[in-house]
């Protein structure tokens, strides 16, 4: 999971930088080796793309824009038709990119939390790989989503009306639906079901990375002193296991 305190650049290397900033940097340091070894024999394109899942409506972080982005799958998986996508250099780039589709992530204060993430947040970095070897070309796309969920919320917890009530609907909706997608995948008695990725945008834009040969982590926060957000999300780190 990612958070604001984590993604500062500031603190990209020190001992308690988060996830992100580690990411980013292991991603670009694998990439800089293997060009120092294989010289002009191997090239490599690294560019990212940041979306939230706001009421189960996608919207790009870094256009400017609050126009709904409308979401498609055709034979190379599912795509976000319309969403802006920078070329990055390095970490450091990322980590600047990053910065600004935060800056304009919805939040909102609740009964819990002083500012409470009102969406999902997608960071999208894409990898693509060219290396001559013999006199053969072999290219390679692979994709990352590092994704921040919202936090599941019970009203009588949270005590939301209004827009706050609905956006808390949406996000336990989503959470609900990727519970279930991912129990369907983890369980080898169930692997011939139906697996319900279109029940929500959540899990039809993470598809490619939740199944086939996808690697997923679930990184799982507890809250310190309410037992039953903690007891929830305990729940759901079984079932991701």
């Amino acid at each position: 999971m990612l958070g604001p305190s984590h993604i500062n650049n500031s603190i990209l290397d020190s001992y308690h930088c988060g996830l992100i900033p580690r990411a980013c940097e292991a991603l670009f340091a694998k990439l800089c080796s293997k060009a120092a070894e294989k010289g002009e024999h191997f090239t490599y394109e690294v560019s990212c793309r940041f979306v939230e899942l706001y009421n189960e409506e996608f919207y790009d972080l870094l256009s400017g824009s609050q126009q709904k982005l409308l979401i498609r799958s055709d034979s190379k998986g599912v795509q976000l038709l319309g969403v802006s996508e920078h070329r990055v250099q390095s970490s450091l780039d990322m980590i600047r990119i990053l910065e600004i589709g935060w800056e304009s992530r919805r939040t909102a204060e609740t009964a819990m939390n002083r500012e409470s993430s009102r969406s999902h947040a997608i960071f999208i970095v894409d990898v693509k790989t060219e290396e001559l070897i013999n006199t053969i070309v072999n290219k390679k796309c692979a994709t990352l989503n590092l994704v921040d969920l919202a936090g599941s919320e019970r009203q009588t917890l949270t005590r939301t009306i209004g827009d706050r009530f609905k956006e808390a609907v949406n996000i336990n909706l989503s959470l609900t639906v990727l519970g279930r997608v991912i129990r369907t995948l983890s369980d080898a008695n169930r692997r011939c079901e139906h697996v319900p990725y279109r029940d929500s945008k959540l899990t039809h834009i993470l598809r490619d990375s939740l199944g086939g040969n996808s690697r997923t982590v679930v990184i799982v926060n507890i809250h310190p002193d309410k037992e039953y957000v903690a007891l929830y999300c305990l729940l759901f780190s079984i079932v991701g296991n």
